[in-house]
């Protein structure tokens, strides 16, 4: 009888766990929806056919983002995204609707709403920090996603394409804030690129 007792407590004890552990994915999700995040991050590829490696920063508001790095800058409202290369002169605008979301080549996208991406199929605890195993809602070229949190804030991912590329990103420097991004370009930001291709 004790020996049943203390195997429900176990059993509890590791439900608790797990629901706390889903509370923390949870409330990430929940303030990135709400709230402005702002990070740095690198990433490097390996398995595909051209591996390449970059870092830049990024601010992500749910559904709408800002990400410098690799030479582009890359801003959505929700409604559409602009793809900027200053350098070249070139711009990219297109309906942010129905398209999928380049987590290879920008896996900063990754936070940009993971509530919404992504589900939770797994967790664990490695030195304090948790473990999550995820998968993808409606992209049908991720196998898997391994998210890890630190204090409850994003600290690394791996991202598990269906062709065999793998993508190691590092986040740093994550935080809330209130200040306000550029999700958009402004017409006299777009005047500053000869070549645009609108694609809505």
């Amino acid at each position: 009888m004790i020996r049943r007792i203390l195997i429900s407590a176990c059993l509890l004890l590791g439900m608790t766990g797990f629901a706390m552990a889903q509370d923390s994915m949870k409330v990430l999700a929940e303030k990135l929806s709400k709230g402005i995040a702002s990070f740095d991050y690198s990433f490097a590829t390996t398995g595909s056919d051209t591996p390449f490696a970059g870092d830049g920063k990024a601010v992500v508001a749910g559904q709408c983002y800002r990400i410098e790095g690799n030479g582009l800058d890359i801003r959505c409202d929700g409604a559409v995204r602009y793809t900027a290369d200053p350098a070249a002169g070139e711009m990219v605008i297109e309906s942010a609707d129905g398209q999928t979301l380049d987590f290879l080549s920008n896996p900063a996208l990754l936070l940009s709403d993971i509530g919404s991406n992504f589900k939770v199929l797994n967790l664990s605890r490695e030195g304090g920090r948790e473990v999550y195993e995820l998968s993808a809602v409606s992209e049908p070229s991720i196998k898997a996603l391994t998210l890890i949190l630190d204090k409850g804030l994003p600290v690394a991912a791996e991202l598990h394409m269906k062709d065999g590329a793998r993508v190691e990103f590092k986040v740093s420097n994550f935080c809330f804030t209130s200040s306000p991004s550029l999700w958009a370009f402004s017409q006299s930001e777009l005047s500053n690129y000869p070549n645009i291709t609108d694609l809505r």
